[in-house]
């Protein structure tokens, strides 16, 4: 039986562990005339931003996260070097591809060279126009070995959250390109890259590539 001033009435209660607040809810608002008039104190526990601060080495916005041994793309026996033609930017999009790369290349993710055995082109989408990302698909999908890791299923997630009284959810932005690559495996990664008016470049990627078909293999394995 719950009492409040002169209102008597049975209510269902939730008894769990832990050592937060008591909650009211709406239910036992109605049955006890209890009636709410906008917020009269708020309390902060500390910020979001406080909280970044002061674990800013996990936190960062960096591609510098994996501390780990560079991975290593292994190529099939026999496979040998594929360089292909660079697609053609349209005019329209230059500047943005232009953008796209100087900030790649500012964030370490790529690194120009003058030569490389190997040379992918850009994806190019549905719409016609370019990704930054390189496609794959006839030249390192093809001559590389093939990472395999077990993902775990739904079932083996979540026994493994067993008595746990805190979780959180940590989206790893550009997971991929937080994990280094050797040099070996960098210079098959090459893509090619337009600048203004003609080609400028060849840049490598000193980070595991989210269109190459290893890539979730050796990221998810470690």
């Amino acid at each position: 039986m719950v009492r409040h001033k002169n209102t008597a009435c049975k209510l269902p209660l939730l008894v769990v562990e832990g050592t937060g607040f008591s909650l009211l809810g709406r239910n036992w608002f109605d049955r006890l005339g209890i009636e709410l008039h906008g917020i009269h104190q708020t309390t902060e526990e500390g910020s979001l931003t406080e909280l970044l601060q002061k674990h800013d080495d996990i936190f960062r916005e960096d591609t510098t996260g994996h501390t780990g041994a560079p991975v290593n793309l292994e190529l099939k026996e026999g496979a040998s070097p594929q360089f292909l033609k660079a697609l053609p930017v349209p005019f329209a999009m230059r500047a943005s591809s232009e953008a796209q790369i100087d900030k790649y290349v500012e964030d370490g993710i790529w690194e120009p060279v003058q030569h490389s055995d190997w040379a992918t082109p850009w994806v190019r989408k549905k719409d016609g126009s370019l990704s930054a990302c390189g496609d794959y698909r006839c030249t390192v999908n093809e001559a590389a070995k093939k990472a395999s890791y077990p993902l775990p299923t739904t079932e083996e997630v979540f026994s493994t959250l067993k008595g746990g009284r805190v979780f959180s959810i940590l989206d790893l932005a550009q997971a991929y390109t937080q994990v280094h690559v050797t040099p070996a495996t960098a210079d098959s990664h090459s893509k090619h890259y337009k600048g203004a008016v003609q080609v400028v470049g060849l840049p490598q990627c000193r980070l595991t590539s989210l269109s190459c078909a290893t890539s979730p293999g050796k990221t998810y394995g470690m």
